[in-house]
């Protein structure tokens, strides 16, 4: 599968658990997860989207979004960019990515149609980003960048190999405590992700729900989020790709 934003990568599958082998270290955890969020993009893209929202009380709304991924003197970034919709104002997101460091975030706000985006401290990387369940941690991965991450196990997902890693939060008030993550053996891809809040409790899961191929490379089409807790729901299904020139 060829994925231009770290977060484009979560899948899920089914199930079946095996025992890790001895040769298997947390000191190797920590290896598979920088290897993972230290992929830089091969060329600039942009890709076309929507935010598809179902609150609890079922009422729908969608936001339209576009990713642009791009390199940089330091490494790379990605420009997660809302249009605004009824009730909702814009937003722009940028997570800049450096090889073997944390992500840096700055969140921009639209104040309305007519005036510039305005840059705002983002004090929580785990707050909804835009009116989803998506939030600003989720959709840079941050958790990949955790310390001290731990193989717990092997489980085979529908005929896929794979290991899970579970990540704790250095600083977990208020935010995910912890974060398993479920890594394919052969490609080193995540396939799944649950978030589980301060008292151990599962509050969020990552899955994406279609693929699709084009001139022979898989794409994904379709990720949802779903607030176990609340039982909402956002999916980002994403429409097209283009090469967008630089700016």
């Amino acid at each position: 599968m060829t994925l231009h934003s770290t977060v484009l990568c979560l899948f899920i599958l089914g199930c079946g658990a095996t025992r890790m082998k001895a040769s298997d270290s947390d000191r190797d955890a920590t290896e598979w997860m920088s290897d993972i969020s230290g992929r830089a993009p091969a060329a600039r893209t942009a890709i076309y989207g929507v935010f598809k929202i179902r609150q609890p009380s079922n009422q729908r709304s969608e936001i339209p979004i576009k990713l642009i991924t791009e390199s940089t003197s330091a490494g790379w970034s990605d420009t997660w960019e809302t249009q605004p919709v009824e009730g909702i104002l814009a937003a722009r997101l940028i997570v800049g990515h450096q090889a073997g460091r944390t992500n840096e975030y700055q969140l921009f706000k639209s104040l309305g149609a007519e005036i510039p985006f305005k840059n705002v401290p983002l004090t929580n990387l785990f707050a909804p980003f835009a009116g989803t369940d998506f939030a600003p941690g989720d959709l840079g991965l941050d958790f990949f960048h955790w310390p001290q991450p731990v193989f717990l196990r092997s489980e085979m997902r529908k005929g896929r190999s794979c290991r899970v890693v579970e990540s704790r939060n250095p600083d977990p008030a208020g935010t995910y405590s912890r974060v398993l993550s479920w890594i394919d053996l052969e490609n080193k891809q995540p396939v799944r992700a649950e978030a589980y809040d301060s008292a151990n409790r599962l509050l969020k899961s990552f899955s994406v729900t279609k693929v699709g191929r084009d001139e022979g490379r898989w794409r994904l089409k379709e990720i949802e989020m779903l607030n176990e807790q609340t039982d909402s729901r956002t999916r980002l299904e994403l429409d097209l790709e283009i090469n967008d020139p630089p700016k």
